[in-house]
């Protein structure tokens, strides 16, 4: 699936590219904070080598990670059983890999570098993590259960960052932790561990908690780390990391199993890759209409991402962190998504030139003039 290309990335990745190939974030964005310095510089160094198909190597690369670490940490389990709880862990993972962002890389090498019993490669591949993402301490701290020497790297991390950010990365470090806790938009991946009971794929963490529940005490005597990992990535409270980390290494928990399951349910299980296969959305529509124009989408999701790509000389608002955006473009996405309306006054605070949305009912307001569409998307411009 992901070698054939047709799994797009939705989110980040385009915003990434767009950068990779020259485009400076603070050009990108209006109305909103901009760190002052490129927190995913090793990343967007890669995109900008691979081009635009880069992502099919992410995501092939991220997929043969989770492999590789599933089979190396399961070993010795029952066969079918772990052939089962594999398929179960791509369920769940799939949507994750499809995205190609950094710290999806990264739980996938993390994962990896968790089961292997070298020092030398653990070592050695821990400082890929630094360069490529700002938060790499995240996947560094929990391997130092595993290796000591790993602090090797980490301590890198840190000198690299300060002499490629200076005091600024430091200062975004806790500006970021700061902002992405007030919330006051909800974004998918920051969401709390127990959304994952309303997620599609929620039906396949009911065996992961069965699993933990039964022998989590067992694999507490037995291998203490995993249980401690467990626990370190839920500290965040956000889907990303327990999803991303938390079940790789609950799923590796079959290998105190000692009774196999028949083969059938094996492949009763197969279908469910198919049905979580992650949605592709395109744009279509004439996007000539915001070329060199600072636009506003009322939405912040895929659309926002793509067209950081797709358009030239675009300005866009909100940027990749919704709460780096002015309070008057979170307010107005507020009205526009949930109550379905536009204050006009609010928009002509925000500097748009054309708003981007799909939730605006009833008559629109004098301020707006319809120009245009993106599939579901209505394209206005703004009336001063």
């Amino acid at each position: 699936m992901f070698l054939s290309g047709q799994v797009l990335p939705q989110d980040d990745y385009w915003r990434h590219l767009a950068s990779a190939l020259g485009r400076d974030y603070s050009s990108l964005y209006f109305d909103s904070y901009v760190p002052k310095v490129n927190l995913w510089v090793g990343y967007e160094r890669v995109l900008g080598l691979l081009g635009e198909k880069a992502y099919i190597v992410l995501q092939s690369g991220t997929l043969l990670c989770f492999a590789l670490a599933f089979y190396i940490g399961a070993r010795g389990s029952p066969p079918n059983l772990r052939n089962a709880m594999f398929v179960l862990l791509i369920v769940i993972l799939q949507g994750r890999i499809a995205t190609s962002r950094p710290a999806v890389v990264l739980s996938s090498l993390f994962a990896l570098l968790w089961v292997l019993d070298r020092r030398a490669w653990r070592v050695s591949l821990s400082f890929v993590f630094p360069p490529v993402y700002w938060l790499f301490f995240i996947y560094l701290i929990p391997l130092l259960l595993k290796e000591k020497l790993v602090v090797i790297p980490l301590i890198f991390g840190f000198v690299f960052w300060a002499f490629y950010g200076g005091e600024s990365y430091f200062y975004e470090v806790f500006h970021i932790i700061e902002t992405s806790m007030q919330k006051s938009l909800p974004v998918a991946e920051n969401m709390p561990i127990w959304n994952v009971l309303l997620s599609k794929s929620f039906f396949a963490f009911v065996p992961l908690l069965l699993l933990f529940h039964y022998y989590g005490l067992k694999a507490l005597s037995f291998d203490k780390k995993s249980v401690i990992g467990i626990f370190y990535f839920s500290l965040s409270n956000q889907i990303r990391y327990f999803v991303d980390n938390a079940s790789f290494l609950l799923l590796t928990l079959v290998r105190f199993l000692k009774k196999d399951i028949p083969q059938v349910v094996v492949f009763a299980l197969l279908p469910l890759l198919f049905v979580s296969t992650p949605k592709t959305q395109i744009i279509s529509g004439d996007l000539s209409l915001l070329t060199n124009k600072k636009v506003l989408v009322a939405d912040f999701s895929e659309i926002n991402f793509m067209l950081a790509y797709k358009v030239k000389d675009i300005k866009l608002s909100p940027p990749m962190e919704i709460e780096w955006a002015s309070k008057e473009v979170k307010a107005l996405i507020r009205e526009v998504k949930y109550e379905g309306r536009v204050d006009c006054e609010l928009l002509k605070k925000t500097s748009a030139e054309v708003l981007v949305e799909k939730d605006i009912k009833g008559r629109p307001p004098e301020c707006l003039k319809l120009i245009g569409l993106l599939g579901e998307y209505r394209l206005w411009q703004v009336i001063y």
